[in-house]
């Protein structure tokens, strides 16, 4: 999915979701499970903490993409009241060229 306005592009999309928490919190798949990778200097982690990291990770991701929606849906809403009034307009005006009786533009 791909909105863009304002000199914005917002993609949202399984692949650089992953990308993003595979960058960030060092997750991979594996047999089918998203799982975390040990790091050097952990050489054994807890399923707890490994649970931890990920949930972590994805809080973060659910708050990003929250408030790019949110950002997003005022700049729709925004547009939506632009349209609204942009319509009452040409409602005002050809109800004015009607009660003259002159023909539309």
């Amino acid at each position: 999915m791909s909105r863009k306005g304002e000199g914005r592009s917002y993609e949202l999309d399984e692949e650089r979701i992953f990308q993003a928490l595979k960058a960030r919190g060092r997750l991979r798949v594996w047999k089918g499970r998203l799982e975390c990778k040990m790091t050097a200097k952990t050489k054994v982690q807890t399923s707890d903490n490994a649970r931890s990291d990920l949930t972590a990770q994805v809080e973060d991701l659910l708050n990003t993409l929250s408030n790019k929606f949110a950002g997003v849906s005022s700049e729709i809403f925004a547009k939506m009241d632009e349209m609204s009034r942009r319509l009452d307009n040409l409602e005002a005006q050809l109800m004015a060229n009607k009660d003259k009786g002159a023909p539309p533009n």
